[in-house]
C-alpha cells in the first residue's frame, strides 16, 4: 500500500519532511539536523529533494553539513535544492571551498524564477590535484556552470507537483500537490476468488483475469484510486503575504512555519477549515524528556553531579485543541486515508532510546577551587553529530569574555539550550583546521554575535568572507588568519574562485591584548593548514588543544608542562592503522604524547563514529608494543587511570578541578546501555 506521511523537525526554524515510499522532500535545513535524523532514526533516501522558504542563516545552516553526509554515505546521486533568488551563490562558493565542496560531484541548484547550478564532474588533471592534496591556482578550472534554460517555475516529479509563491521578502511559500495514486490490490478478494499465483501474474500482466464464464478487470481487485491531495507549506512574514496564497484542491492540511501573531493572521486561520499545523510549537508527551538523547542524559547526570553537567528544561507551548503542534515521534499521514491525521508514528519508527545504566560513584566533597577559568565541553564526537555526541567544540569561559576552541555544527545550539552564555559579550573562536566538522557551527556566530573575533587557517578566510557577504552580516567582525608559506591571501582567493574582498583583519597581539591572554600555535600532523594551539592565561593556568593530529613533536613541545592538555583520540590502539593512513591519534598515542610533555592533565576527545555511546578508553587493555611506545608500560597505565579524563558533551569543570575529574568520567563510559 502507498503510503505518505509529513514528519517535523523544531530546530531553530521548523523543518518539514514529505515521506513517501520511495522519495522525500525536506523544506528548510536547519542547524542540527543531522543530529535530529540520527536522535529519530530517520533514514534519508536517495534522490532526495530540498526546498528552502528562506535564505536566513536559521533556514539553512544544516544544509552543508547534510550534504557532506549524503556524498559520505553514497547517497547524494540525484540530489537538488530548490529556493529564493540568491541560493545558487552559497553553493557556488561551497563548491570552490576547502570545507568538503569539492569532493562533492552530483548536485545541482536552482532559484524559482532565477538561475540554475550544476555540479561539473572534476577532469582528469583536477581529480590529480584534489587527490594529491596540492592546491594550485584553478587556472580557469570550472567546477560549476550556470545552465542557460529558462528560469524554473515550478517542480513536478512522478509523486508530487509543487508550485512556489515568491513573496516579496525573497521568502517563498509551497503549494504542493501529490499525484493520483493508484489504489492498493485488495488482498480480501484475490483471497475470496482464491487465485493462484500463476493467475496473479496473469491478472496483473494482462490487466483482467478469466474465471470460469467470468471476466474480472484488474479494477475489480483495487480500492479506489486516491485523488491528488493539496498541502500548503507557509512562511509568512508579512500579512500581506497571505493574499498571494492559492488554495490547492482537496486541500487537507496547512503547515504554519512561523507562529500566527497579528490578527489578519489569526483569521486566515479561522476562515480555512483545514487541518493548520503549527510547526514552531511544540506540546509535551511521554518522548518529549528522553530527545534529544544528550539533554535527557545531561538531565540526569546534573541531578547527581550538578557542578559539572548543566541541566535543561523545554518551553513548551499550552495545548491548543483547535490547531495541530509538534509532539515528539508523531507524523501527520495523508495515505492511506483511513489513517489520515496527525498520529503517534508506529512502533518500528520510533528510534530505540538507550537506557541509562545506574552511576553509582561518590564525588569527593566540594574543594575549594581557586581558577576563574571554565572549560566546558561542547561537542567530542568525529566527523559527523550522533545521538550521544555533537563534533567538536570546546568552550573556555573567562571572566567577560569567551573562547571556543573549534565550531562544530551545533556549537551555537549546544550554548544556547543553556540559557547562561552571553552572545553578547566577546568571543574568540579558534578553527584548527578546514574539515567542516570543526567549523561549520561559525555562520549562527556571525548571524547571532555582534562581538566575534576570528583565528583560523588562512585557507578558511574566503569561506567565512563569502558566508559574511551571502547572509549579509551587518554588523562586525574581526579576522586574525596563520599564513601559509606556499602562498599568500590573494591566491588563497583565486584558488577557492572568490572574489578578493576586504574585510576586518585584526593582528594577534591586538587578540592577545583584548583576550587577555597569551596564544601560541604550531603546524601539526593532519592535513594542509592544520594547527595545534597553546593558551597561556594571566593567572599562570595554562592549556594546548591539538586539534585533529597524528602524534607529533611540535605539539608536544608546544604543551611543556602545561596544566591540561586537550589531544584528539579518534581510534582505540587496535585500529592504528586507521589512525595512520586518516592522520588521527589513537587512545595510546594521545597518552603517550601527554607523558612526553609532562602535561599535568590530559583530556581525551574526538571519539569515532564507533564509541558514540563512550569515550574510546572503554574496556581498553593497553599493551605498549601496540603504539612502539617509548614510555614503559607501568608509567602508561598509571598515567591513563590518574591523569587522563575522558571528555562527555557538557562536561564542565573549572580548569583547577579537571584533574578530580579523572575517576568520574571513566565511571561514567558505562553510562549507556546497548
Amino acid at each position: 500500500m502507498a503510503k505518505c506521511h509529513i514528519q517535523l523537525v523544531k530546530l531553530a526554524k521548523p523543518c518539514i519532511i514529505l515521506n513517501f515510499d520511495l522519495k522525500s522532500y525536506v523544506f528548510n535545513v536547519s542547524e542540527g539536523f543531522q543530529r535530529y535524523l540520527s536522535d529519530y532514526s530517520i533514514k534519508t533516501k536517495m534522490s532526495t529533494q530540498i526546498f528552502f522558504t528562506n535564505l536566513n542563516a536559521t533556514y539553512i545552516n544544516g544544509i552543508i553539513g547534510l550534504l557532506l553526509t549524503l556524498n559520505f554515505d553514497k547517497q547524494i546521486d540525484g540530489t537538488k535544492i530548490y529556493g529564493p533568488s540568491g541560493l545558487c551563490q552559497l553553493f557556488s562558493a561551497f563548491r570552490y571551498s576547502e570545507i568538503g565542496g569539492k569532493s562533492i560531484n552530483s548536485l545541482s541548484c536552482h532559484e524559482f524564477q532565477g538561475k540554475n547550478l550544476i555540479y561539473q564532474k572534476k577532469d582528469q588533471y583536477y581529480q590529480e590535484i584534489f587527490e594529491g592534496n596540492i592546491y594550485p591556482v584553478l587556472n580557469g578550472l570550472k567546477l560549476v556552470k550556470y545552465e542557460e534554460q529558462e528560469s524554473l517555475q515550478m517542480y513536478t516529479d512522478e509523486y508530487v507537483e509543487i508550485v512556489p509563491i515568491i513573496h516579496k521578502n525573497n521568502n517563498i511559500s509551497y503549494i504542493i500537490k501529490t499525484k493520483k495514486i493508484k489504489g492498493s490490490v485488495s488482498t480480501e478478494k484475490l483471497q475470496l476468488l482464491k487465485l493462484t499465483n500463476i493467475q496473479k501474474k496473469e491478472l496483473f500482466q494482462n490487466h483482467q483475469i478469466q474465471l470460469g464464464d467470468q471476466i474480472y478487470p484488474e479494477a475489480y481487485f483495487r480500492e479506489p484510486d486516491v485523488e491528488e491531495q493539496g498541502i500548503l507549506v507557509l512562511d509568512i512574514i508579512d500579512d500581506l503575504d497571505l493574499s498571494q496564497i492559492d488554495f490547492p484542491n482537496n486541500l487537507r492540511c496547512i503547515l504554519h512555519i512561523n507562529d500566527p501573531k497579528t490578527e489578519i493572521y489569526l483569521n486566515f486561520l479561522n476562515k480555512v477549515n483545514v487541518d493548520h499545523i503549527l510547526c514552531n510549537q511544540e506540546v509535551q508527551n511521554e518522548y518529549s524528556d528522553s530527545i534529544p538523547k544528550t539533554k535527557f542524559i545531561c538531565n540526569y547526570l546534573n541531578s547527581k553531579y550538578p557542578f559539572n553537567f548543566p541541566s535543561f528544561s523545554n518551553n513548551y507551548s499550552i495545548q491548543n485543541n483547535r490547531y495541530i503542534q509538534f509532539q515528539a515521534n508523531y507524523h501527520y499521514i495523508l495515505h492511506p486515508l483511513n489513517k489520515r491525521g496527525f498520529q503517534m508514528m508506529a512502533p518500528q519508527m520510533i528510534g530505540q532510546t538507550s537506557q541509562i545504566k545506574e552511576i553509582n560513584y561518590q564525588q569527593t566533597p566540594i574543594r575549594q577551587y581557586k581558577s576563574e577559568i571554565l572549560l566546558q565541553f561542547l561537542g567530542t564526537a568525529s566527523m559527523r553529530p550522533n545521538k550521544y555526541r555533537n563534533v567538536s567544540g570546546i568552550l573556555v569561559k573567562q571572566f567577560n569574555s569567551a573562547i571556543l576552541l573549534d565550531c562544530g555544527e551545533g556549537t551555537f545550539h549546544q550554548l544556547q539550550s543553556q540559557n547562561n552564555f552571553d552572545f553578547n559579550q566577546k568571543i574568540l573562536i579558534w578553527i584548527s583546521h578546514v574539515h567542516c566538522d570543526h567549523n561549520l557551527g561559525i555562520a549562527s556566530f556571525l548571524q547571532n554575535c555582534s562581538n566575534v573575533y576570528f583565528l583560523v587557517p588562512q585557507i578558511m578566510i574566503p569561506w567565512i568572507v563569502q558566508l559574511i557577504e551571502f547572509y549579509q552580516i551587518k554588523h562586525t567582525c574581526y579576522l586574525c588568519y596563520i599564513p601559509f608559506d606556499n602562498y599568500n591571501l590573494e591566491q588563497e582567493f583565486a584558488i577557492q574562485n572568490a572574489k578578493v574582498q576586504k574585510f576586518n583583519e585584526i593582528k594577534l597581539q591586538q587578540l592577545q591584548e583584548l583576550f587577555n591572554i597569551q596564544l601560541e600555535y604550531v603546524n601539526v600532523d593532519h592535513c594542509p593548514q592544520a594547527y595545534g594551539l597553546r593558551i597561556n592565561f594571566r593567572d599562570g593556568s595554562s592549556i594546548s588543544y591539538s586539534g585533529d593530529t597524528r602524534p607529533c613533536q611540535q605539539f608536544i613541545q608546544l604543551s611543556k608542562n602545561v596544566d591540561l592538555m586537550i589531544h584528539e583520540a579518534t581510534f582505540t590502539d587496535d585500529l592504528q592503522k586507521n589512525a595512520i593512513s586518516r592522520k588521527h591519534s589513537t587512545v595510546g598515542e594521545a597518552v603517550e604524547s601527554a607523558i612526553l610533555a609532562n602535561a599535568k592533565t590530559l583530556i581525551l576527545t574526538h571519539f569515532s563514529q564507533r564509541y558514540c555511546r563512550t569515550g574510546s578508553c572503554q574496556q581498553q587493555k593497553i599493551e605498549s608494543n601496540q603504539i612502539q611506545s617509548t614510555i614503559n608500560n607501568e608509567t602508561y597505565e598509571q598515567y591513563l587511570n590518574t591523569k587522563t579524563v575522558i571528555a562527555l558533551d557538557f562536561l564542565s569543570g573549572l580548569l583547577d578541578e579537571y584533574p578530580n575529574l579523572v575517576e568520574l568520567s571513566q565511571h561514567l563510559q558505562q553510562l549507556i546501555e546497548s
